[in-house]
């Protein structure tokens, strides 16, 4: 078998499953995100770094850690009741704590603790019993209990601009430190262990490859493909090595993407438990988020944050009881599916596929209860909402036009989902086209580029947008028009991380022959839930006049762009609406 089929049959479970639960679980369960009366902003299971606790301070809380309430068989089939298919534990953390009985250190859970068992054997024991694929995460370069872990090199950026990445208080001398003597000493030895004392791994999750070399990468590469050479491999390994890419933590991107894709995300907003964070996701803020992933051909791995004793905080049972009972129903429109076949999504959702079926996933119920589309060539022989499969719904279709009209009764359900039934593939219309409602998508990744000078940096993020710096450079979109009229411009741009959206930028649109100029602004908040981390903006434009149908162009410029240094001007695409 060669390289291609013997990686194509690695992911082929991993394909097929597209929804998973990730567990952060260890010592920074118990401060919960609370060190001597101060509550940290940032992320709980980086409290070591983020209050520079000593080793000695931290290594107490091992005496402390006590989780009665842990039921490996309980969390697995909490798992499987709500959808997903693999189960992602931390294995060890940046804090070097192994969650599993460790030969090579007896820092662990069963030698350190009062527990005295082993988490990642039960886990495994209760994920075949339920048919999970067991996964692991693993620090390979962080471990603020190793004086020779890595991601302290002077000059280093900030975890969140006030935690260091490597453990700076307690080996302030980076001179001291021998990263390869860390790397043989505790690394190989602790991924050796995992992958050969709990069975069939399906996928080792390497995280942040702070100073580890290509070499070491390589050495690790090999070193799981010689244990255990169906287990999947990240792409957090570092240096270009992984089978598959894992996009930034819970970030959505703008399109669909080539190839294979992971996003790992949180519940509210930190993965290790932290007892005062309330700001939960809602159920259909999280199926919202599944559903747009699955239309980008991007798995999802939903994160649980267990409390120190070893329950899941109720919040998080809650909604994944609600998310089971979602799947129970639409799972057919995730699992094994494809990413959307239109080149944007619509007003109203968003779509999965797969032979002979076309998934559409009504996040916004339209105004006239109709769900229609323009560009789909496939004769539509049957629709039926997957919550009503034996009632066919009455679909009308016109060359490419497709229209069906929905139940009224779905239109207060969670994320309700059509199924199209046809002979084949999906064949779509290559361009862009009004579609039913009037509206016009012009997503960044199908800009035209024009480059104003030969060294000019415009191009796409992997995830979709647009990164602009130079108003010497601009782009253009072609579309179809079908139904003339007066339309609104609008341009919605992203930031790179919460408030790191930035405005001020001055554009300029030509399009139709006619002008509009604005500066880039927050008119309009974006509607999608993943907003929260990744800041988008829609900025209003102005009106246009389309006096014909046909073949027209929009081009926008950049007269003025405010901080390139930083984000830049950042498109995600143009609505004409």
């Amino acid at each position: 078998m060669g390289e291609d089929s013997k990686h194509d049959a690695r992911m082929r479970w991993w394909r097929e499953a597209r929804f998973g639960m990730m567990i952060h679980w260890g010592l920074y369960s118990i401060p919960a995100g609370e060190w001597k009366g101060q509550r940290m902003t940032e992320i709980a299971e980086w409290i070591m770094s983020r209050y520079k606790i000593p080793i000695a301070e931290y290594e107490q809380l091992a005496k402390r850690f006590n989780p009665v309430e842990f039921d490996a068989e309980q969390w697995v089939r909490l798992a499987k009741r709500a959808g997903m298919k693999y189960l992602l534990f931390t294995s060890k953390h940046h804090d070097g704590f192994a969650m599993y009985r460790s030969a090579n250190d007896p820092y662990n859970i069963f030698d350190a603790t009062p527990f005295k068992r082993d988490p990642v054997a039960e886990l495994a024991a209760a994920c075949q019993r339920h048919g999970l694929k067991l996964c692991l995460y693993y620090s390979q370069a962080l471990d603020w209990h190793e004086k020779d872990a890595g991601g302290t090199e002077p000059g280093r950026a900030l975890n969140c601009g006030n935690m260091s990445w490597g453990n700076d208080w307690d080996f302030p001398n980076h001179a001291e430190k021998d990263f390869a003597r860390f790397f043989e000493k505790k690394v190989k030895p602790q991924v050796r262990e995992i992958l050969t004392q709990y069975g069939p791994v399906g996928m080792i999750w390497f995280d942040c490859p702070e100073t580890i070399t290509k070499p070491q990468c390589q050495e690790l590469y090999d070193l799981v493909r010689g244990l255990q050479d169906g287990c999947i491999i990240n792409s957090r390994l570092g240096q270009g090595l992984g089978d598959y890419k894992s996009l930034g933590d819970n970030q959505v991107p703008e399109a669909r993407l080539v190839g294979d894709w992971e996003t790992i995300a949180t519940m509210n907003d930190t993965w290790g438990y932290k007892h005062f964070d309330h700001a939960w996701k809602s159920p259909a803020d999280i199926l919202g988020i599944l559903s747009r992933l699955a239309s980008r051909g991007v798995n999802y791995a939903l994160n649980v944050g267990p409390m120190a004793t070893g329950a899941f905080p109720q919040e998080s049972v809650k909604t994944l009881e609600e998310i089971g009972a979602w799947m129970d129903i639409n799972s057919d429109a995730i699992y094994a599916t494809e990413s959307t076949p239109f080149a944007h999504d619509f007003n109203w959702g968003t779509a999965t596929t797969k032979p002979g079926k076309i998934y559409l996933h009504i996040h916004r119920w339209p105004a006239d209860g109709k769900v229609a589309i323009n560009g789909l060539r496939n004769a539509v022989m049957k629709a039926y909402v997957l919550q009503d499969r034996g009632k066919a719904l009455d679909v009308t279709q016109n060359c490419a036009s497709v229209s069906v009209a929905l139940p009224e009764k779905f239109r207060n359900e969670i994320l309700p989902v059509v199924a199209l039934e046809f002979d084949g593939a999906a064949e779509v219309a290559e361009g862009l086209l009004q579609q039913p409602d009037g509206t016009i998508r012009l997503p960044a990744g199908r800009a035209s580029l024009h480059k104003g000078y030969g060294q000019s940096t415009l191009g796409f993020h992997t995830t979709g947008p647009l990164f602009w710096y130079d108003t010497r450079d601009w782009v253009s979109w072609h579309f179809t028009v079908l139904e003339p009229g007066t339309r609104t411009v609008k341009i919605t741009t992203s930031g790179l991380w919460k408030s790191l959206w930035e405005g001020g930028h001055k554009v300029r649109v030509e399009v139709a022959g006619q002008v509009l100029r604005r500066v880039i602004e927050k008119d309009e908040e974006s509607r999608e839930p993943e907003a929260r981390y990744h800041g988008k903006a829609v900025t209003v434009c102005g009106e246009v006049r389309f006096e014909k149908p046909g073949v027209h162009e929009l081009k926008l410029f950049a007269e003025e762009i405010i901080q390139p240094v930083h984000t830049g001007l950042s498109v995600v695409e143009v609505v004409i609406e």
